[in-house]
């Protein structure tokens, strides 16, 4: 979980792709700036997903 979330911050994707690092259970753990990182690379939306996560919204997210 810590080591995820810190390649995640140091922009280190040689070994692992940062679609491989992210995952839904890091979410509550994530800054607000590399929330937005990860919106940018991934072109998802963090905020939706909370929302998911929450029971806001019936609906399971995938990656693609």
């Amino acid at each position: 979980h810590c080591l995820r979330i810190f390649l995640i911050g140091v922009d280190d994707y040689k070994a692992v792709s940062l679609k491989v690092l992210f995952s839904n259970s890091l979410i509550p753990s994530l800054h607000k700036d590399l929330c937005l990182k990860i919106n940018e690379k991934l072109s998802i939306d963090i905020d939706a997903i909370e929302c998911r996560i929450h029971g806001n919204v019936n609906q399971d997210f995938e990656l693609d």
